[in-house]
């Protein structure tokens, strides 16, 4: 997959996906996870689970990031994904800077 990119409006950042190459099998399903500063790692929120496969994105507040995962002002939130299709699951994404 592609890198995903993150785009920040206001209070919310949006993480967002292009559809990969596929070798013509439909996708059946996305896996995103998101790096988490103080653990430092990258792990699967759960209001980020796509629920078909259309939806390409995720949109996060700080209040949401801060409060679960003790985000700071500034802090980038990086996420990485991959798809499935009837082959299985792709390699994940790198991350985005």
């Amino acid at each position: 997959m592609d890198t995903l990119v993150s785009t920040k409006v206001g209070d919310n950042t949006k993480i967002t996906w292009t559809e990969p190459l596929t070798g013509g099998e439909p996708i059946l399903e996305y896996q995103v996870r998101i790096f988490i500063p103080g653990l430092k790692e990258f792990i699967v929120d759960p209001t980020c689970i796509p629920t078909d496969t259309i939806q390409r994105s995720c949109s996060f507040t700080m209040n949401y990031l801060e409060d679960t995962y003790g985000f700071k002002y500034g802090d980038l939130l990086q996420a990485i994904a991959r798809s499935r299709n009837l082959h299985g699951f792709s390699e994940y994404s790198s991350a985005n800077t």
